[in-house]
Parts: structure tokens; C-alpha cells; sequence
């Protein structure tokens, strides 16, 4: 998913030049063989071998015409894999036949070790990609986590992937958190004829995954030079967007390519044109997956809220939140908290009772608010309270829980 525009931006080079050098020197190219296999596709030609000629042709054609429109992303050069793929494995083959000859062809001592050595390396390769295959098959997404240090918080479930086997929305919700909850906010709303705008590529969640109109497609090349909101807003609607999805990945400054400060587009997502509908977070990060309207009135805000690393996947909107689990998160993404931003939510708890503290510059977490649990006959209970001025940008809160787990639905931000 890593975008060939942020190899350009900044670069020296004419953009045709950068465009040509991404494509054959990206290190997720060159990783599967797309150069190595031009290129012996080419000798190979030379050699009048016609077969190989031909498919290293094919590749450069290919990769004419999706580079051609000047607005790609690498995953667009996909189709590449599987022609460069043949000629790779041919080099490959060609290079072990030329290995096998030379060995073989000694005499004595050496030839003798070298036949056994040929065979006794293909069957360490073989079981090696046995193990390794087998492994990754049955260890289920997010399973990488086990294996690292990069663990947000100690207090996490490390079978939780193999408890939910069976459990399409548990498994998605541990490996992707905000971003299920996205897809599901899409799909209840999505209808026959209407796309969304997006740089998001994993299509299958969606309800109609043929609707998105992709900001780094030829459709959006038109976008580069559309410099009012206005304007924007009419094309986008011409084609019959009527969401703008930004998944957190481009917008984290590890991951992300930011292409969209490359589209004025960019510029005016949040405004009266293009309000902020809903977010997500992933993991309880600040970076939020958002979705904007294309036109139409500003409306509430579903603010982000993350319950923890041990917390189901929500239902129906509604959150649990574990008691003395530190890693709760709500991010109120308001653009302007000076103006008076508020704070709804309803929520419900047997015993005990919690407190919501929000993050502020330089002095850590401060009390918001503090509720008693209305016991279990207590049922739903509503919280509307007018968040901090803390100044312009989103609001970092988190839940502090004592007792039993704490219920929260219905959140939302005028």
C-alpha cells in the first residue's frame, strides 16, 4: 500500500524520471524479482530465446501503461509480479543448472561432497518453507504481536486470535479495531449508486466494494487541479461520491506517504463542504481513520473510542470498558474545542463508578468528570458535559474504571 507519490514529492528528478525509477527500484519490487527478471527476459533475448523476449517485453509494456497516466501508487504495478515472476524462476533455474554442471563436472573429493550437497540443500529448503508455510497458515492475523516487543500494553490477550477462531467480526475487531468499526459505519450506509473516496485498499469489507473511487486512480487525476472547495465538491458528486474514507495509515507519520497534501482535496476536508462525520482509532493511536460527507449540513461527530486491548469487540455502538485497564482511549476530533464542544454519551454500570480525565499539554491526565455506578437497577444514564478548553485540534480522553466493567453507547459530539 505504499505510495509511489511520496517517493516524488521532494525529489530532484523530472517526475517521468522519479516515476521510471519507482517502479523498477522500489524495495517491494525488487523483494519479488520484477528488475532481476526484465532484465534476464532481455538477455535471454539476446540469446534468441524468443519465450523469455517476449515476456520481458510484455512487462515493460505493462508497466508503460500504468505509469503513463503520471499517478500511481506501487500496488498499481501488481499485475507485474506475475509475468516478472516466470523470468525470475527461469533465471533461477538456468543459474542452478549452470551451478549443478559445474559442480558435478569436478572430479575426486570435491565433485563427490558437491553431489551431495546439491540434493542435501534442496531438502533443508523444502522442510524449511514446509515449517515456515504450515506456521503462518494456522497463527492468524495479528499473530506478529506475540513475537515482538512492540506491544502497546502489557495488558493484552496473546490467544485472543486463536479463542475468536470462528468469529469473523471478533477476529477482524482484534486485528484492525477502528478500521472494522469504519467498514461496518460505510456498509449501514452505503446504498446502490454511491461511492466512496477513499486510499483505502482493503475493498472486500465493504459492502459494495466496487464503489470506491480511488484519490490515487486516473478518476481523481482531475482533483490535482481543482483548487476550491466548491469545484471539488461538484466533481466528486458527478461521479457519485458521497463519503471520503482516510484510513489512519496515511495520516500516521510512520506509515503514512501523505498523498493527500498532494490533492487540494486535503485542504478542505473538515470544512462546511466537506464536514467530519465519524472517527476510529486503531489501537487506541491519535492518528484516526475518518469519514467525511461530500456536501450537506454538519452534523453530530462519532467520536473514537478504543476500550482497551482485553475489551470485546463493541455491540450495537456500545463499548465495555474493563476496570483498571489504563489504555482506554476517546479522541473527540473537534475542530475548534474553544467554541464551546460538547460531549454526549449514555452509559451504564452495577458497582463501582469511573471517571473521565482528558490529556492535556505538558501537566498529564485531568479529571473531566466522575460518576457513581447507578447499580444494577440504576439502568441508562445520560452524560452531556461541555469539554475543556484545551485549544484547536482533537481532545485525548480516557476512561478510568473502578468496580465492575463500565457500559458506553451513543457517543457523540455536537
Amino acid at each position: 500500500t505504499r505510495s509511489a507519490l511520496g517517493v516524488w514529492t521532494g525529489s530532484p528528478v523530472p517526475l517521468r524520471v522519479a516515476e521510471l525509477v519507482t517502479a523498477f527500484t522500489d524495495p517491494t519490487l525488487l523483494a519479488i524479482g520484477v528488475v532481476p527478471g526484465v532484465l534476464f527476459g532481455l538477455w535471454m533475448l539476446v540469446k534468441r530465446d524468443r519465450r523469455s523476449g517476449w515476456l520481458a517485453l510484455a512487462c515493460a509494456g505493462m508497466a508503460a501503461v500504468l505509469i503513463a497516466p503520471g499517478w500511481y501508487w506501487v500496488r498499481y504495478l501488481l499485475p507485474l509480479v506475475a509475468v516478472a515472476s516466470v523470468l525470475s524462476g527461469a533465471a533461477l533455474v538456468q543459474l542452478g543448472r549452470g551451478a549443478k554442471a559445474l559442480f558435478t563436472s569436478s572430479r575426486g573429493v570435491a565433485g563427490a561432497v558437491a553431489r551431495r550437497i546439491i540434493p542435501l540443500t534442496l531438502l533443508v529448503a523444502a522442510a524449511g518453507s514446509a515449517v515456515v508455510g504450515v506456521s503462518l497458515a494456522i497463527a492468524g492475523p495479528g499473530q506478529f504481536d506475540v513475537w515482538t516487543n512492540d506491544l502497546p500494553s502489557a495488558a493484552v490477550n496473546y490467544m485472543a486470535e486463536v479463542e475468536d477462531l470462528g468469529s469473523a467480526r471478533a477476529l477482524l475487531w482484534n486485528d484492525f479495531t477502528g478500521d472494522t468499526l469504519a467498514w461496518e459505519w460505510l456498509n449501514a450506509r452505503l446504498r446502490p449508486g454511491q461511492r466512496v473516496a477513499t486510499l483505502e485498499d482493503r475493498t472486500y469489507y465493504i459492502r459494495y466494494p466496487l464503489s470506491f473511487f480511488y484519490l490515487d486512480g486516473t478518476e481523481a487525476m482531475p482533483l490535482l487541479h481543482l483548487t476550491t472547495p466548491v469545484e471539488t465538491e461538484r466533481y466528486l458528486r458527478s461521479h457519485g461520491v458521497k463519503w471520503v474514507l482516510i484510513p489512519e495509515w496515511d495520516l500516521s507519520p510512520k506509515t503514512g506517504d501523505q498523498v493527500l497534501s498532494l490533492l487540494p482535496l486535503g485542504r478542505f476536508l473538515g470544512d462546511r463542504d466537506f464536514p467530519l462525520r465519524a472517527a476510529f482509532t486503531v489501537d487506541g493511536t491519535q492518528w484516526l481513520t475518518k469519514i467525511y460527507s461530500v456536501g450537506g449540513a454538519s452534523t453530530r461527530v462519532s467520536p473514537a473510542v478504543f476500550p482497551g486491548f482485553t475489551a470485546p469487540a463493541p455491540t450495537n455502538g456500545t463499548y465495555t470498558m474493563e476496570p483498571n485497564i489504563p489504555d482506554s482511549r476517546l479522541y473527540v476530533p473537534a475542530a475548534d474545542v474553544t467554541a464551546g464542544a460538547r460531549l454526549r454519551f449514555r452509559y451504564r454500570q452495577s458497582s463501582g463508578g469511573f471517571q473521565l480525565r482528558y490529556l492535556t499539554a505538558g501537566k498529564g491526565w485531568r479529571r473531566l468528570l466522575s460518576r457513581p455506578a447507578p447499580g444494577r437497577e440504576g439502568g441508562w444514564r445520560t452524560v452531556d458535559v461541555q469539554l475543556p478548553n484545551t485549544g484547536p485540534g482533537q481532545i485525548s480522553m480516557t476512561f478510568a474504571v473502578s468496580g465492575a466493567p463500565l457500559e458506553v453507547s451513543q457517543v457523540t459530539s455536537p
